[in-house]
């Protein structure tokens, strides 16, 4: 009962998470900053999100083919809704994907753990490698004294991204890791996901199919950029108009500050500041800044919302039907 009890209880708390963020940043602005840009800006925002949604879902699905693109889809949906409103659960969302994936026909709960940690691996590597792309360019904004100060902040925050990608090839590590997804499903009611073992060859498996990897990496790498795509439109609605250049720097570098944060739950505070930081090197004021910031936001809430709604509805109709068990 605690187990079944637990679920609604962690789709509440995502959508209280949601409500919580629209207020933390003042509501107000929120609003100001979504009227500001307008309805069909913000459309165009979400609709550039989603088209990303779809590559990482393909890439997901280069990495292994387990099901139909719309099964990596919706659970891909899955994983970024909850990993942006129940983000203060470590791996949660990570876990859920992984277990939507079975359920909408993925295979077995060991291969679609197999896949969720490659296919994260690969994204993380690209996001290092998308991360020293927008350093790259930022170097024409800076002096020398800066550039250095700045490739040694981007080195440091590519350390995770980079110690996360090598961890997903070390068999000891990959157990250990395996038992604390384990323990995380277990206490969700969501231990048949990990019931087979053998997590570790699987994902060795996996990561020696070089061919599909470097798919899997430029569908991802496609996706990095999506973001900047969506800052351009963004600036673009807010009437700061930014260069694709600039958008690919304030992207990456925001991306890597939420990366290297990772512990502070939804990047609470670590997003604004970074948009502040960065902005304010390629020429966007501190206002402008912050409203970028909120129409993410806006857009984690808009679409992470039905996400988790999804993955309740979905996950919930197993745990509460007669004689089904989890």
């Amino acid at each position: 009962m605690i187990r079944k009890l637990l679920l609604p209880l962690v789709f509440l708390a995502g959508t209280a998470v949601a409500a919580v963020l629209a207020l933390r940043a003042g509501l107000p602005s929120v609003l100001a900053a979504l009227g500001q840009i307008g309805w069909t800006g913000f459309a165009a925002v979400a609709l550039v999100q989603a088209i990303s949604l779809v590559l990482c879902a393909a890439a997901w699905r280069a990495v292994s083919e387990a099901a139909s693109l719309q099964a990596y889809a919706a659970a891909r949906w899955v994983r970024d809704s909850a990993s942006n409103l129940v983000g203060f659960i470590p791996a949660f969302g990570e876990v859920v994907s992984a277990r939507a994936l079975t359920l909408l026909g993925g295979g077995s709960g060991q291969s679609a753990t197999a896949s969720t940690v490659v296919d994260v691996a690969v994204e993380t590597l690209t996001q290092a490698l998308f991360a020293f792309t927008g350093i790259a360019l930022l170097l024409g904004h800076l002096d020398p004294a800066q550039a250095k100060s700045w490739l040694g902040i981007t080195v440091v925050g590519a350390i995770p991204l980079l110690a996360l990608y090598s961890l997903s090839r070390n068999r000891k590590a990959l157990m250990a890791g395996e038992r604390l997804l384990a323990r995380i499903a277990g206490l969700l009611g969501l231990s048949s996901a990990f019931a087979d073992g053998g997590l570790a060859p699987a994902i060795e498996t996996l990561h020696g199919r070089s061919n599909r990897i470097v798919l899997a990496s430029l569908l991802h790498a496609a996706a990095w950029f999506g973001t900047a795509g969506q800052i351009w439109l963004a600036a673009r609605g807010l009437a700061h108009p930014l260069s694709l250049a600039d958008s690919v720097v304030i992207a990456s570098l925001v991306c890597a500050a939420r990366s290297a944060f990772f512990l502070v739950p939804m990047a609470a505070g670590v997003q604004e500041g970074a948009f502040i930081v960065v902005g304010k090197l390629v020429g966007v004021d501190a206002s402008t800044a912050v409203a970028l910031s909120l129409v993410l936001r806006a857009r984690d809430i808009v679409i992470g919302a039905p996400g988790m709604l999804f993955w309740y509805l979905t996950e919930g109709r197993r745990i509460w039907s007669p004689g089904v068990h989890a």
